[in-house]
């Protein structure tokens, strides 16, 4: 999602709440901690639903390839500008979001398993 879309719905949720929620909320920011842990979460359920791309793999090989072909979309020169993201619902649209919520960085094939694998909520 593109930094003026993101603005347009953080406007449109801020306007449906009541000035009461608005005021708390300017109180009390999320900390940094709980900012993070809520971004590796949904980046781990973009790794798992990213998964369906690469089927018909061990979890090994799909651990591999996921790792490898983000680091090689990396270092395509993606972009996180507004109006770059790829077409929905492509292998390419789903290395993009991983690569937003991971803020750019590569993930190791050790990682990618670890993810695929196991979820942080024990319910993986």
């Amino acid at each position: 999602m593109g930094e003026t879309n993101e603005t347009a719905r953080l406007q449109r949720i801020l306007h449906s709440l009541s000035a009461e929620d608005v005021a708390f909320l300017a109180r009390h920011p999320l900390p940094k901690w709980a900012v993070q842990a809520r971004r590796r979460d949904e980046r781990d359920a973009a790794i798992r639903m990213t998964r369906s791309f690469v089927a018909g793999m061990s979890d090994t090989e799909q651990a591999r390839v996921l790792s490898r072909d983000l680091t090689r979309y990396l270092a395509s020169g993606w972009n996180r500008g507004a109006g770059a993201e790829p077409m929905a619902g492509t292998y390419r649209a789903a290395l993009h979001r991983i690569a937003l919520l991971n803020n750019g960085t590569p993930i190791g094939a050790e990682q990618v398993l670890n993810v695929l694998r196991y979820s942080r909520s024990g319910r993986g």
